[in-house]
């Protein structure tokens, strides 16, 4: 179903009881992803219908089942009943024979993340919020035996996550295939919580103050370390962009705030934490997906300063970003 033709949209909302005969409505595509497309239906209660897709929006070639909008609709339910309300959009309905997921829609005016970073726009409360969400979400899913159950699938996840980030960068850096290996089989061996995985500033909207957080595809159960690696690697990535060292210290905001709410620390978590980020740093550059704001000046310096971590990882997350910070300090000056 094309679900951006007015006509068959209008017939479908009315079909599923989601419109009245006679309620006017205004569509819009919405960007920023690149596994699906997703429509906003400007209506009195407004809706976001997202339909995935099986040949993502990449340079590279990047196919991945349709089906995984089964896993975002129990993810979304899940991290609805969960969280506070209005961390999520409300989920109304899941069509599984067209791909679709239909939530609520949040009405303007909001704010997404990523754009107001990366526009120097910051406040530390929402980085701080940032923190405490994944550490929320690790928490009420932690040996968690329904949870485990419900999110035991890890198809998406591999195929969205490991084998476009982890294995292909390791086929392009051949010196890190060690590394690579190394990593991709400890985060498949933890199955700890609930994660995520991609638990990034682009998937979070901000209204009145409320950090609202989207695209919950790939999510599974299996090992905290990846969301903490994944989403710290935006504000080290953006302090390279910007050469500004403030996004250095969100970082260690965002982490601090975290480890305030999920401090599990079993068989060596923290190290588990920077490895992961070692090795998005370097997927962001290398993998399928690389950051679209980096030049290639930005991309070659993150490259070989974090494969200097690679070869000996600091002990502790501080010591990570606090060596990361002088190196930028190091390069400004």
């Amino acid at each position: 179903m094309n679900i951006e033709n007015p006509e068959i949209l209008r017939n479908y909302l009315l079909a599923k009881g989601l419109i009245s005969p006679d309620e006017d409505f205004e569509i819009s595509m919405l960007k920023g992803g690149v596994s699906a497309q997703t429509i906003y239906i400007d209506k009195k209660n407004p809706l976001v219908i997202k339909q995935s897709l099986s040949q993502l929006k990449t340079r590279s070639e990047w196919y991945s089942d349709p089906g995984r909008i089964f896993i975002e609709n129990a993810g979304m339910k899940w991290l609805y009943e969960h969280l506070p309300r209005g961390s999520v959009p409300q989920p109304i309905f899941c069509d599984e024979e067209n791909h679709l997921l239909i939530m609520e829609g949040i009405s303007p005016p909001s704010d997404n993340l990523k754009t107001l970073l990366l526009n120097g726009m910051i406040n530390v409360s929402h980085i701080e919020s940032f923190g405490k969400l994944l550490g929320v979400i690790h928490q009420k899913g932690i040996k968690n035996s329904e949870a485990a159950k419900t999110f035991h699938n890890r198809e998406f996840f591999i195929n969205l996550r490991i084998e476009p980030y982890y294995q292909y960068a390791s086929e392009k850096l051949p010196q890190f295939r060690a590394f690579f290996a190394d990593l991709i089989q400890s985060t498949l061996d933890h199955q700890i919580t609930i994660v995520h995985g991609d638990y990034s500033p682009k998937n979070i909207l901000i209204k009145e103050g409320r950090l609202i957080l989207l695209d919950h595809e790939v999510m599974h159960y299996g090992d905290p370390a990846f969301d903490v690696g994944f989403s710290l690697t935006h504000f080290l990535s953006k302090a390279n962009y910007l050469s500004n060292p403030v996004f250095i210290d969100l970082a260690l905001r965002s982490w601090n705030s975290y480890r305030s709410i999920f401090t599990y620390d079993e068989d060596h978590f923290e190290r588990r934490c920077i490895k992961n980020l070692l090795g998005c740093m370097l997927a962001r550059v290398h993998g399928k997906s690389p950051l679209e704001y980096l030049s290639l000046a930005a991309q070659k310096w993150q490259s070989a300063m974090v494969s200097t971590f690679v070869e000996k990882p600091p002990a502790t997350m501080f010591q990570l970003i606090d060596a990361y910070k002088k190196s930028l300090d190091e390069r400004k000056n």
